[in-house]
């Protein structure tokens, strides 16, 4: 009987002490009436259609650590309204890691993106990958990361259950099995995006050449131009190897293209 109370007492202990963590980042999240001052400078300069100092606000903002979806997608309607397309779609990509569901983000990402000079067909895409793609596309790293804490806190939560009432023992296999796949599939998911936005980069000059080696008088391999996306695949010296949708890969100067993240 003792080691029966002890055994649940545990079981209790743990189970709050992954709770607390669970809700602890709410807990910590950044004081917003500093960051409200901070967007607002810019909100002002952009209102008056000064886009070159409204930039220049949201970017100071972002240096000093308070980067968020609001700040990059506004910054990167200043972009675009200055014409500068690359750092336009570039900062919109941005703004899709915190606003993966916004309306207003989609639709001016897509209108950013049909300027660009020359669109490339996309590579197709492993059928079974897809459902994995979406899946992440519509989350965001901290939603995915919250997915998979949660998950677990219900496993332990069945555990728990299970002790206390020893007759519900036969029925926790399936949920756990449940709980078990999507924790599986969300950490799945969460690598993919996650090496997706550590290697995607975006064109930000209005037109280069990817060659075929990482030196200036290498053969010229294809074509990129503002607001392209491409992935990087290495770094050498001041050049990086970059691959395009249709899956071609050639070497751009570092300062061409500039990462997501």
């Amino acid at each position: 009987m003792k080691n029966g109370t002890s055994t649940r007492f545990f079981v209790i202990v743990v189970f709050l002490s992954v709770f607390c963590c669970f809700l602890l980042p709410e807990a910590w999240a950044g004081d917003a009436e500093s960051r409200m001052e901070l967007f607002s400078k810019g909100n002002d300069y952009y209102e008056k259609g000064e886009y070159e100092n409204a930039a220049g606000e949201y970017e100071k903002i972002i240096n000093e650590g308070y980067a968020g979806g609001a700040v990059y997608y506004n910054l990167a309607g200043a972009y675009f309204k200055e014409g500068q397309l690359g750092r336009a779609i570039l900062n919109y990509e941005r703004a899709k890691c915190f606003m993966p569901r916004s309306a207003d983000l989609d639709a001016n990402y897509k209108f950013a993106r049909r300027k660009i000079k020359r669109t490339v067909s996309p590579r197709k895409e492993i059928w079974l990958l897809r459902p994995v793609r979406i899946y992440s596309d519509f989350f965001t790293v901290r939603e995915l990361t919250w997915i998979i804490s949660a998950m677990y806190l219900m496993i332990l939560i069945v555990i728990a259950v299970t002790i206390i009432a020893p007759a519900l023992r036969k029925y926790r296999l399936v949920p756990v099995i449940l709980l078990i796949t999507i924790i599986l599939f969300t950490s799945f998911s969460l690598v993919v995006k996650s090496r997706e936005m550590c290697s995607s980069a975006v064109v930000t000059i209005p037109e280069t050449s990817a060659l075929f080696g990482p030196f200036d008088t290498a053969t010229k391999f294809f074509d990129l131009y503002e607001g392209m996306t491409v992935k990087v695949l290495k770094s050498k010296d001041d050049w990086c190897k970059v691959k395009r949708v249709d899956g071609k890969a050639g070497w751009v100067k570092n300062n061409e293209v500039q990462l997501v993240r």
